[in-house]
């Protein structure tokens, strides 16, 4: 495994574009292990691609960028236990939501299946 990664080798082992992880870099959300001060190349370490992989596990679960950054900054990890259990409640509501959402469509499909077979 190497030591470095630059930009475009790390965004294609995550699949998202070089300019999503300059954004993360501006907003400091992720930022490089090191910038090369000649040429602006930007360096990530083995253990910004898990980072990064987290971050886009968080962006996935519908956590927002600003609280992505807030998650970053806390380096208190029984406040980052809190912070995640909380976003977990809150993805199991949504899930319960859409459970519901999919049983009333699931019901107006045989509704209406039923009412072509009369």
């Amino acid at each position: 495994m190497k030591n470095r990664y630059k930009i475009s080798e790390l965004a294609k082992l995550a699949n998202i574009s070089k300019q999503t992880l300059i954004f993360y870099h501006k907003k400091d959300i992720l930022v490089p292990e090191y910038v090369d001060e000649v040429n602006g190349y930007r360096y990530y370490s083995n253990s910004q691609i898990w980072d990064l992989f987290f971050i886009i596990t968080l962006k996935e679960a519908g956590f927002s960028l600003e609280e992505i950054k807030n998650y970053i900054k806390v380096k208190n990890p029984t406040k980052n236990i809190e912070f995640l259990e909380e976003k977990i409640y809150d993805i199991d509501k949504r899930i319960d939501e859409l459970r519901k959402s999919k049983n009333r469509i699931t019901e107006k499909i045989l509704c209406l299946k039923e009412m072509l077979s009369n």
